[in-house]
């Protein structure tokens, strides 16, 4: 679960963890731009494809990679549902549910699939970045590009306690599944009812200790946490080239 959730693979030395977070930022960032306007499916085919790969050469296990990806995919066939049944003008086939009758569009299904890869492709670039970059330093760059302090304190406080909801969760979750609350579709529905009331009223009740703790402890603001970026270095200035070479080859087959 940690390995799940946590930047565990981005604290490992390599050399994309070692290149400096602001270079890679604005890459992902100007790759993602590339990316939705491209017309191309392969384009896009190519990202999903080439990304993981660059992430497996990292040794990152393939089950972590799947896992996180897992999540957008789900959306993004959601949204391909709906426009398939809801957008178009030409039926290729029906769908009959008792009464109901959805009505699936060829133009619907094209557009449809062409917003699931831009998705997955995009998000094969955000996962990139995440697994390549501790959030420390994202958030020390995103100082650097003057984002909102307020902003990247309360980043840095969400992910530092994403993880203590979670082991309350679990503890719940494990109470609740020796106590038969998951033996029948309705007691299930009840019991993950009381799990997500619970971590709302813990998330709350932890919210106030930690600001009670911080204010006694002398806390003003963020950026007495983080450290100042640091000048570019030999391989960072390298990495400019190799990935204003990708951008190029990326704008060129748009």
């Amino acid at each position: 679960m940690n390995e799940l959730f946590s930047d565990y693979f981005a604290q490992r030395d390599n050399f994309l963890t070692r290149l400096d977070v602001r270079l890679k930022a604005v890459f992902v960032i100007m790759a993602i731009i590339l990316t939705l306007y491209s017309r191309r499916a392969i384009v896009s085919w190519g990202i999903i494809l080439l990304v993981p790969v660059v992430l497996l050469s990292l040794k990152i296990p393939l089950k972590i990679i799947i896992h996180r990806i897992c999540a957008p995919l789900g959306i993004a066939l959601s949204i391909l549902c709906i426009q398939t049944f809801y957008h178009g003008g030409t039926p290729i086939w029906r769908l009959h549910i008792g009464a109901l009758s959805l009505t699936a569009y060829s133009e619907g299904l094209r557009y449809g699939y062409a917003l699931v890869l831009k998705i997955m492709a995009s998000t094969t670039w955000v996962l990139f970045l995440s697994m390549t970059t501790p959030l420390p330093k994202l958030l020390e760059a995103g100082l650097w590009f003057k984002l909102p302090p307020a902003w990247i304190e309360v980043c840095f406080l969400t992910y530092r306690y994403i993880f203590v909801l979670l082991e309350d969760a679990k503890t719940v979750f494990d109470a609740q599944k020796v106590r038969l609350g998951y033996t029948a579709p309705f007691r299930s529905l009840r019991s993950l009812g009381v799990l997500a009331g619970t971590i709302v009223i813990r998330a709350y009740d932890q919210s106030i200790a930690t600001y009670e703790a911080m204010t006694l402890r002398g806390y003003k603001n963020i950026n007495q946490d983080l450290a100042p970026m640091e000048r570019l270095k030999t391989a960072d200035v390298a990495a400019v080239f190799i990935f204003g070479l990708i951008l190029i080859v990326l704008g060129m087959s748009c």
